[in-house]
């Protein structure tokens, strides 16, 4: 399994991913080895795959762990299985679906991308983005179409 991890790692330092980013995904590649640890697995395989992510559903349905996480350790597990089916691992990130979003969300979110480019990897600004895209997804599914809308008040939207 460590062979697995270090050339997941190593793919994951080559697509420049920023040490946090690599911190991140460590830790993600730990809790699949882990997995194959608690289980006394040797080889890591397509059902072990299978069995490990069906036990990342289980804890994302108890709260255990939020869906930004249960996706990135799928990403994680098919790539372990892409290493050691392929003996190499291209890095991909993850692209969300585009979702339309009322103009002035765009807007916002659009200058919001141009403040961070430069500032950060473009990994990290891409996951930034993906992160607010989500969150004002979740904005307009509530009925709002611009911030002015948006409160704190305890009531649900629309």
């Amino acid at each position: 399994m460590s062979v697995l991890v270090d050339g997941v790692l190593t793919a994951a330092r080559g697509a420049g991913l920023t040490e946090a980013s690599l911190k991140y995904q460590r830790s993600c590649c730990a809790t699949v080895a882990r997995y194959c640890t608690d289980h006394a697995i040797d080889e890591y395989n397509e059902q072990v795959r299978d069995r490990f992510l069906a036990e990342q559903d289980t804890r994302l349905q108890r709260g255990n762990i939020g869906p930004v996480f249960r996706s990135s350790l799928e990403k994680t597990a098919n790539m372990l299985l892409e290493f050691k089916l392929a003996g190499k691992v291209a890095w991909r990130r993850r692209r969300p679906m585009s979702t339309q979003l009322p103009s002035r969300f765009e807007t916002a979110l659009r200058l919001f991308d141009e403040s961070l480019s430069g500032t950060l990897a473009v990994g990290s600004v891409e996951l930034a983005v993906g992160e607010i895209r989500q969150l004002l997804t979740h904005l307009r599914d509530r009925g709002h179409d611009s911030f002015g809308s948006v409160g704190l008040d305890a009531k649900p939207c629309s």
